[in-house]
C-alpha cells in the first residue's frame, strides 16, 4: 500500500512560519472539495459546511485506501476563503479522486445535509503571502494588516479574499480557530 502525507508533499504551503513572519509561498494546483456558503462564522450554516465536507473527506480516504488503488492519505486540514460576506470551505484531495468516486460516495452518506452540494474544484496555481494567527479567526485583522504592510513594503498588490488554513485538531468536526495559517495571493 503506497503511503503519502500531502502536508509533506506541499510542505512549504502548510508549513507554519516563525511566530508574526509572513512568507511567500507558491501555491500549486490543487484538487479539492469545495462547499460555498455565506454568513458568520459562529452561525450553524458554517459549523455544518465544514462538518460535511470533513466527512466527505474522511469516507473519500477510506475508499481509496481498500479500494483497487490502496492509497493511504492523511485527511487535509479544512482551508477557508473568505470574500466579503461569503466563505467556501475546502480540503485538498488526491488525483485519484474524481467525479466519478465523489458521487459514489456521496449516495453512500446520504442523506445528510448539504453533503449533495459538495463539489470537486481544481484550484489554479498561485503566488501568495501567508502568515500563522493564533487568535480566533475573528480577530484576524492583525494578522491581515502583517501580509498588506509586507506586501506594500514589497510592491505586491494582494487579492481582496483571503484563506484561512486550520492547523488545529483534525479529529475535531468543527473550524479550530485557534492555530491557522492566513493566507492572500499576490495579483500580478
Amino acid at each position: 500500500m503506497q503511503r503519502i502525507d500531502y502536508r509533506a508533499v506541499f510542505r512549504e504551503v502548510y508549513q507554519p512560519p516563525e511566530r508574526e513572519a509572513v512568507v511567500r509561498v507558491s501555491v500549486p494546483p490543487r484538487r479539492c472539495l469545495v462547499l460555498d456558503g455565506e454568513g458568520p462564522l459562529d452561525a450553524p450554516a458554517f459549523a455544518q459546511a465544514v462538518s460535511a465536507v470533513r466527512t466527505l473527506a474522511r469516507a473519500l480516504r477510506r475508499r481509496v485506501k481498500a479500494g483497487p488503488m490502496a492509497l493511504d492519505f492523511r485527511v487535509m486540514p479544512p482551508e477557508v476563503e473568505f470574500r466579503d460576506s461569503s466563505w467556501t470551505v475546502m480540503i485538498l484531495q488526491p488525483p485519484v479522486v474524481d467525479a466519478d468516486l465523489m458521487t459514489v460516495e456521496q449516495r453512500t452518506l446520504a442523506p445528510r445535509p448539504l453533503l449533495a452540494h459538495v463539489a470537486l474544484r481544481v484550484l489554479p496555481e498561485s503566488l501568495a503571502l501567508q502568515t500563522l494567527h493564533t487568535r480566533p479567526l475573528h480577530q484576524a485583522d492583525r494578522a491581515l494588516e502583517r501580509l498588506q504592510a509586507y506586501a506594500d513594503s514589497h510592491g505586491y498588490r494582494l487579492a481582496d479574499e483571503y484563506v484561512a488554513v486550520d492547523l488545529g485538531d483534525a479529529r475535531q468536526p468543527a473550524f479550530s480557530q485557534e492555530r491557522m495559517l492566513i493566507r492572500r495571493d499576490i495579483h500580478s
